[in-house]
């Protein structure tokens, strides 16, 4: 039986209108965009391309986007240039990278939360001085629609392998009056002298179509997440347990089943969830984000996170539907 992947906010399959965009740039268009020659031109040209792209869709200036490896380096990035003032919810790429030595703070939080996918009121009024704010979008893109410079905050960041581009590439925004405050992380003279290293160019690409395909397919994609939803949903409302759903990310907790066995038992089901973000997978201690939203040390020990996409399909859900059932028939019985 096919496998059933409900885990897409860890990660999702990479689109593929995204391979076959990238497919030239690792066989035909290899060149160094460094370098002069027309091989060289065309990698370059490329990037320019996606840069163009990316900033058109976010709403910003082209050479306010920095290409990266991914959110966990944005994140850490601004951390180290200004010091972040952060919560509960914020990733541990800011906590961890985070210079305490800075005086003017960046206030900074995920827009959506990756273990709940709720956009919380508190994370709003903590963005009410956006001059000094710092965003990670990793998990928004694609939920909802992203304006840069109507909502001005200074940076903000994301991972192409959240909305089907690969794993490795990412796009740090950095505000045109913020720009002078940055010294890389990596030297080198690529990206305006700010982010070393010869650029992934085939990821470059991969990100941008795998935006070019967010927006383009915006509403189409909307109804197919809503239609799984609706079904789930459903189901849970005949269930005395608890949950919650947000953009498609359900947290789903059982009364005495540990969220980590309830992994395993998916899993031999041939379904693919997970007890939390991919970064803590596998740990042992209460979700220190579902604390925060309410959760008592047990529920947070015994919620599941199921996250779906466009990817999915209808008979996904129902068969998710029937292996749930039988899981709470059989291991959550009071």
């Amino acid at each position: 039986m096919k496998r059933i992947y409900f885990d897409s906010a860890s990660t999702t399959k990479v689109n593929k209108k995204v391979i076959r965009a990238m497919i030239p740039y690792y066989k035909k268009y290899y060149g160094n965009p460094s370098s002069i020659h027309k091989d060289g031109r065309i990698a370059r040209q490329a990037i320019n391309n996606s840069r163009s792209s990316i900033a058109k869709h976010l709403n910003c200036n082209v050479d306010e986007i920095f290409f990266t490896s991914g959110a966990s380096e944005s994140n850490s990035w601004v951390s180290k240039v200004y010091g972040c003032t952060f919560t509960a919810l914020s990733h541990d790429s800011i906590k961890m990278a985070n210079d305490n030595s800075k005086k003017n703070k960046f206030i900074t939080a995920p827009l959506i939360n990756s273990e709940t996918g709720s956009v919380e009121g508190k994370i709003s009024r903590i963005y009410e001085n956006r001059d000094f704010c710092h965003i990670d979008l990793t998990q928004a893109i694609g939920k909802i629609k992203i304006n840069l410079h109507k909502s001005q905050y200074a940076t903000a960041s994301f991972s192409g392998h959240k909305f089907g581009a690969p794993k490795g590439i990412g796009v740090l925004y950095i505000r045109r009056d913020k720009q002078k405050d940055f010294l890389p992380l990596i030297y080198g003279h690529q990206e305006g002298g700010l982010r070393g290293g010869t650029e992934n160019v085939p990821g470059i690409v991969g990100i941008a179509k795998a935006l070019d395909l967010v927006y383009d397919n915006w509403d189409k994609n909307k109804l197919k997440i809503y239609n799984i939803r609706t079904i789930i949903c459903e189901f849970l409302d005949t269930q005395e347990i608890k949950y919650h759903e947000s953009y498609g990310v359900f947290n789903i907790t059982f009364k005495n089943l540990n969220a980590q066995t309830a992994v395993g038992i998916f899993d031999r089901e041939g379904i693919s969830i997970s007890a939390g973000s991919a970064c803590n997978s596998g740990s042992d201690t209460p979700s220190e984000i579902l604390l925060y939203f309410g959760y008592s040390q047990k529920e947070a020990l015994n919620t599941i996170r199921v996250s779906v996409s466009h990817m999915n399909k209808i008979r996904e859900a129902k068969r998710f539907i029937k292996v749930l059932k039988k899981i709470i028939d059989r291991y959550d019985v009071l």
